[in-house]
């Protein structure tokens, strides 16, 4: 969630600023699954992310934790119009696809919020086993504030951006969904959920 940008930003979210790399190269050194699979997870990049495309600035705020429920438990089963009218109602706004990357990579281009290493031990991702209870995926979600999860985190503080659950975005640029039509969609999910493939 982001409201126009505005000094301070509120106490639940985190400033982010800085210059985004519109077009980072991120090399994997080793694979954990095919890396032709559509969603192969890299145990580990080199290090040092090269730029190969123009820089943009960039400024705006960003929810600390993902947005809870009653039981503090990250919202799920949310349809992106819904999550966007929730925004709005507080005032504030989905993240575009970019700023929620920038917010999660940041100026050094991490592949992970917290580095270039995949480190199953500080998030929720990777969860391989016990997923199906009876007819659905068994839920895995943890807390949004978990002790266990408060080093899932960027470098700025934002914390759960990859595993636990998926969160929606503006996408910046739209797809055309042939199975409704080929209306143009602006809706896309960052961040992965806590199965082991994202």
């Amino acid at each position: 969630l982001t409201p126009k940008f505005h000094s301070p930003c509120p106490p639940e979210m985190v400033h982010i600023h800085g210059n985004m790399c519109v077009r980072p190269l991120q090399v994997c050194s080793d694979w954990i699954d095919d890396p032709t699979l559509p969603y192969a997870r890299c145990a580990e990049y080199e290090t040092g992310t090269e730029c190969k495309g123009s820089r943009v600035s960039m400024e705006f705020c960003i929810d600390k934790f993902e947005v809870a429920d009653e039981d503090n438990m990250p919202i799920a089963d949310v349809s992106w119009t819904e999550s966007a009218a929730r925004c709005s109602a507080r005032g504030y706004r989905l993240c575009s696809e970019s700023e929620w990357t920038f917010a999660c990579e940041g100026e050094e281009m991490r592949p992970y919020p917290y580095g270039w290493k995949r480190r199953s031990d500080l998030c929720n991702h990777d969860v391989g086993k016990d997923l199906v209870c009876g007819k659905l995926l068994c839920d895995h979600r943890k807390p949004v504030n978990d002790p266990s999860l408060l080093e899932c985190s960027t470098p700025d503080g934002v914390v759960n951006m990859t595993g636990n659950i998926d969160e929606w975005v503006v996408l910046d640029t739209p797809h055309y969904s042939q199975k409704n039509g080929n209306r143009k969609m602006m809706s896309g999910l960052k961040g992965g959920w806590y199965r082991d493939w994202e």
